[in-house]
């Protein structure tokens, strides 16, 4: 799964892309993100695990978005084929550094790239309206209907600044509208690139408006997590403490892209290796063990299954089982996040 990594000339993005990536080469426009998860280096301690082998998510850098300029359509086929988008905002204040309306002003910057992504699916189902109208002259086909209703509730909706994301669909129109792969439809994070004094602030109004269930924004001090990541690890800890930060915000957004993107994290763990896995929610055992190895889903037996929690307080998978917090489940038994899981087959 794809997240798309976008935003206004001189915002950051590029940046952001190399931290997230480690790709020094920005030309591919394609990398691959390790999650780094706090939960999993606790599990590999109590485990002693050998190795540790983080979940992984891919970015996709897009052109800088223009609003009115002949290349965003370019930009917007790609959004299209993306999973979700992470736009980037500047918040930060530096005179030797242009702004593309001379001034700093993120809210006035997330309403213009809203509009212009809102913009584009306006125009998407104004088109295919008019497709609709001009088949039902030749033919009356019921599911044509059904799809220009749920258009012209959807335009609606748009008309009034509000993203499809934030609307409320049924499983079957869910199904009729995935097709028409609508950039407002995907999930949003919000990268706020601010100066290292305001990260402890808490969001002005105006920008806090833009939060939804679907919809995150995270200050990140891009410019200060580079400087952190040239430093060598021992000194990135001191660092970190120095400016009262528990933790990278970049580590803090590659989870959050997870969530971004309805995926959920659980873990393997053994002495040879630690490994965090994602896998869509909402996935039962068997359907699990397969994202691991066919073989596994073919033979699934049971899943023992210790919670994240009970293994933390605890202090070994021997002490939670003594304590009557390791269970068996079955194959309707459905993933969570942050189990860990061995899984029991036969093939």
């Amino acid at each position: 799964m794809k997240i798309g990594l976008l935003g206004l000339p001189q915002s950051g993005k590029k940046t952001l892309f190399r931290l997230l990536t480690g790709t020094e080469n920005i030309s591919t426009n394609l990398g691959i993100c390790k999650i780094k998860d706090f939960r999993l280096e606790n599990i590999a301690k109590i485990y002693n695990s050998e190795k540790i082998t983080c979940a992984e998510i891919e970015y996709q850098l897009i052109p800088a978005i223009i609003p009115g300029h002949e290349s965003l359509k370019n930009s917007i086929n790609i959004l299209k084929n993306l999973d979700a988008l992470c736009i980037v905002i500047r918040d930060f204040k530096d005179e030797t550094i242009y702004h593309i309306n001379e001034s700093v002003d993120p809210s006035r910057d997330i309403n213009n790239i809203f509009q212009e992504l809102t913009l584009a699916d306006l125009i998407l189902v104004e088109t295919r309206i008019e497709r609709i109208k001009d088949a039902e002259k030749r033919n009356n086909i019921p599911a044509l209907e059904k799809e220009k209703s749920l258009l012209l509730k959807i335009k609606s909706q748009l008309e009034n600044e509000i993203p499809i994301r934030n609307m409320d669909f049924n499983e079957e129109e869910q199904k009729a509208l995935r097709p028409l792969q609508f950039v407002t439809m995907k999930n949003v994070l919000v990268v706020l690139n601010t100066n290292d004094l305001d990260l402890g602030k808490t969001l002005p109004a105006e920008i806090k408006k833009y939060e939804a269930k679907n919809t995150l924004i995270l200050p990140i001090a891009v410019k200060t997590e580079e400087e952190i990541n040239s430093l060598e690890e021992s000194e990135r800890e001191e660092f970190l403490k120095e400016l009262g930060i528990k933790e990278h915000a970049i580590d803090l957004m590659t989870r959050l892209s997870a969530q971004l993107l309805n995926l959920i994290i659980f873990f393997t763990a053994g002495e040879n290796e630690a490994r965090a896995w994602l896998i869509p929610k909402g996935l039962n055992a068997p359907q699990t063990a397969g994202k691991i190895h066919s073989d596994l889903e073919r033979g699934f037996i049971r899943a023992e299954v210790i919670k994240l929690k009970d293994l933390e307080e605890l202090g070994s998978e021997q002490a939670v089982k003594e304590a009557g917090k390791w269970s068996l489940k079955g194959k309707d038994y459905i993933i969570e996040e942050g189990d860990i899981v061995l899984f029991r087959f036969n093939v």
